[in-house]
């Protein structure tokens, strides 16, 4: 067993312990993922603190791993679910919980199985400094190689097995799990059986239908305005006149550019006018409709990863999961009512506010808003959901 685990029992309860090292540093989505109730395929871990010293506790009551499973005899079909069982948990890391594969520890011994065919996986919630590649075919050839036969069996069964895992080319988990349920049922694993409800009980639910797409966003209507002369200079820069430094050099960054820690674009401050664009007529042949929202309270959320442009087109603009927000987004980090934004009658601003989401919501970065509690939003501030990233912008 590595150094850095032991196992410890504590009245009927029995724990592996891994102590936390110098430079270790934890990832708190997926330490969330590990402690927040039972997983399926993984085991649940907890962060105890005690006179400086960190340590990770995994619940493994009742648990055996497969390196105290390999001195007993398995039989064909139990070998084979026990296999099949956890390249399922292994693929769930990913695709149910959203759990990198390298923190997974691919180890005989730190690996445990409850019932004789439930695996617990043991995940480390640590950021890696580099990523590493899981030798899968390490772990199983072994494994396979050395766990004894069942009573009356022969290693014929083995042998496609074991010559997938020595061939030269990559190993794939789906191909592997093919050739397990083959040796099981001969094809692909059967169906279960329908079974009638009991009488006196009321009918299964009828499947839903699937929710329809949300509406295609257009821009709203907004008033016509004079175009400025060709010939006449125009200021980029909105708000507060810049004013040249010691040097006489005036630092043209927009705000966003300066937040973000954009190196300084300095122009002398007798260039400064010079080098402003003149503004030139543009033709919008968008679409418009026209919405309830006053042209004067116009904003939109400009979206970092493609581009878009959304409208906040609601008094209270709903952001989430779930099909009944404004802005639907399908990305598992956020939650199902992540957040909501809403014009305020009394301060004349646009509000954001945390619906109590679990990843949180954050303004240029900052501390993360308390749930329920409104808070102003000026022109150009970044909003992070969770992962997501957008730019307001008020468009007056």
């Amino acid at each position: 067993m590595d150094l850095n685990f032991k196992i410890e029992s504590v009245g009927d309860k029995r724990y592996l312990i891994y102590r936390l090292q110098d430079g270790d540093r934890l990832d708190s989505y997926t330490y969330k993922m590990l402690s927040g109730g039972k997983r399926d395929g993984l085991a649940e871990v907890t962060l105890s603190q005690f006179n400086d010293v960190n340590e990770l506790r995994y619940d493994i009551t009742g648990c055996r791993s497969l390196k105290e499973r390999e001195s007993s005899a398995i039989a064909k079909n139990n070998l084979m679910r026990l296999l099949s069982a956890l390249l399922d948990a292994m693929r769930s890391l990913k695709k149910d919980y959203n759990i990198e594969a390298e923190s997974l520890v691919l180890s005989s011994a730190l690996i445990f199985i409850c019932n004789d065919v439930e695996p617990h996986l043991i995940c480390l919630p640590l950021l890696a400094n580099e990523k590493r590649q899981l030798d899968y075919v390490g772990f199983l050839l072994p494994f396979l190689e050395t766990v004894p036969l069942g009573p009356g069996e022969t290693a014929d069964y083995r042998k496609p097995l074991i010559s997938y895992l020595k061939r030269p080319k990559a190993f794939v988990p789906a191909e592997f799990k093919a050739m397990l349920d083959q040796t099981i049922y001969g094809s692909s694993p059967p169906l279960p059986a329908r079974r009638d409800p009991p009488s006196g009980f009321p009918p299964p639910p009828q499947k839903e239908e699937p929710f329809p797409p949300p509406p295609i966003r257009q821009r709203p209507t907004q008033p016509e305005r004079p175009v400025q002369p060709v010939s006449a200079p125009v200021q980029i820069q909105k708000g507060k006149q810049k004013k040249p430094d010691k040097n006489g050099m005036i630092d043209t960054r927009t705000p966003w550019e300066i937040l973000v820690g954009k190196p300084k674009k300095l122009v002398p401050a007798s260039d400064y006018q010079a080098v402003q664009p003149t503004a030139t007529p543009v033709v919008d042949d968008r679409p418009m409709i026209a919405i309830t929202v006053p042209p004067s309270r116009n904003a939109y959320l400009l979206r970092r990863e493609s581009g878009e442009r959304i409208w906040i087109d609601s008094t209270e603009f709903r952001i989430g999961q779930a099909p009944d927000n404004n802005l639907v987004i399908a990305n598992k980090r956020l939650s199902h009512h992540h957040a909501k934004i809403r014009f305020s009658e009394a301060t004349q601003r646009f509000m954001l506010e945390d619906t109590g989401s679990l990843n949180h919501t954050r303004i240029n970065g900052q501390t993360p808003l308390k749930p329920n509690q409104p808070q102003p939003l000026l022109n150009g501030v970044q909003l992070m959901l969770a992962n997501e990233l957008f730019d307001f912008i008020l468009d007056n």
